[in-house]
């Protein structure tokens, strides 16, 4: 649960700053009081929640991945990948 809150403090800190360079860098870009934190809250959100999905979804189909590159591999890059 600490690193859960942990996480989502540091991406609400790193999408702040963000949106604050993005409203200075890009001339058509602005953004008001209201819309900064409702924006920030969404992507920190996003994130949070879906960061770990993705991760668990990627470990699960990753041993059909290996099996995929396994088969596309050269003989002789198997052996380089020994030595």
């Amino acid at each position: 649960m600490v690193r859960l809150l942990a996480s989502a403090v540091l991406h609400l800190i790193g999408n702040a700053i963000g949106l604050v360079v993005a409203s200075l860098i890009l001339s058509g870009f602005s953004i008001n009081g209201a819309a900064f934190v409702i924006a920030l809250l969404i992507f920190t959100v996003v994130e949070v929640v879906m960061g770990p999905l993705i991760t668990k979804i990627a470990l699960k189909n990753a041993p059909s991945l290996a099996m995929n590159h396994a088969a596309r591999v050269s003989p002789v890059e198997r052996r380089a990948d020994i030595d």
